[in-house]
């Protein structure tokens, strides 16, 4: 399909849009921009780190490793959650006719969640990647299994970006083998997904304009429980796979640039980073940015 004529003025918001990862007003850009900065000052000797994982995030959008976290603690984290379904209190339904559920406070019900984020193996990754600290902004564990009703959907099984500053890095944990028929989500690198913006695709309900390019372009993240995923959200186009068999379990955390270290949690703070939506508005307050995915 070719791709829709742009007048001028939509051009140029189509490369401001790529420019800047996202649609957001200037002054949040320049927040985030400016804390960054200061974040790599503060922190001098993070720029030091070389980690080969945080240059494939910074090259292709995104990296994925198998090894970074010992299997007793998936295993542990699985078995926690597992239960947690099976009694069923705890469960967020709100899009179960699409086939997708999470935890209510994942982190104060399953708090072995905290530990992956103090591991070294975790942490290197984000002092390389912000030259800096970092902070854990949100943390949920999730369900995907096929669809109860066919009609029903929700937003993330559209091709699109979130419409987030570029700074945000999501971490993906799998707690359950995935694979292109258990919802492995398909994602396409930083470059296409850059020249696909400048041609206009800067939000989910223009991607059908732009297939079957985005699928064509994209790759499946498939792995083994334990997997870890890194991702630009804001930088790649993707979308959430619905399954054909079986069900993903998976734990998403949502990580910014911080002046200091990302210290251990209360049982309050953990309820506060486990109800963040959607995004961090201002750094310099910790504000969270609410409404729309769009």
């Amino acid at each position: 399909m070719p791709d829709p004529k742009l007048s001028p003025i939509k051009k140029l918001s189509a490369l401001k849009t790529a420019k800047m990862n996202n649609r957001l007003p200037l002054i949040m850009n320049i927040n985030h921009f400016v804390y960054d900065r200061i974040n790599r000052i503060k922190n001098k000797s993070y720029g030091k780190i070389k980690n080969p994982l945080a240059e494939q995030i910074k090259n292709n959008g995104y990296a994925f490793a198998e090894s970074l976290i010992p299997p007793a603690l998936i295993k542990s984290i699985k078995e926690k959650a597992d239960k947690l379904y099976a009694e069923n209190s705890l469960i967020n339904k709100q899009h179960s006719a699409a086939g997708l559920t999470r935890i209510k406070n994942s982190l104060n019900h399953i708090p072995e969640c905290e530990e992956i984020w103090h591991l070294p193996e975790i942490k290197n990754v984000f002092h390389s990647l912000y030259g800096g600290g970092f902070r854990v902004f949100d943390s949920d564990v999730y369900r995907t299994t096929a669809k109860e009703n066919p009609e029903a959907s929700f937003g993330s099984q559209n091709w699109h970006f979130d419409n987030i500053t570029p700074n945000m890095v999501k971490m993906m944990v799998y707690l359950t083998d995935v694979y292109e028929d258990t919802g492995a989500m398909r994602i396409i690198p930083k470059q296409k997904s850059y020249d696909l913006r400048k041609r206009g695709f800067i939000k989910r309900s223009l991607a059908d304009k732009f297939e079957p390019e985005l699928t064509n372009s994209s790759i499946a993240l498939e792995g083994k429980a334990g997997t870890v995923v890194f991702f630009q959200p804001q930088c790649c186009a993707h979308r959430a796979i619905e399954p054909r068999r079986d069900l993903r379990d998976v734990i998403v955390m949502m990580f910014y640039p911080y002046w200091g270290e990302q210290k251990h949690l209360n049982e309050q703070e953990k309820d506060i980073i486990a109800s963040n939506r959607p995004y961090l508005i201002n750094p310099f307050t910790g504000k969270a940015l609410q409404g729309s995915y769009e």
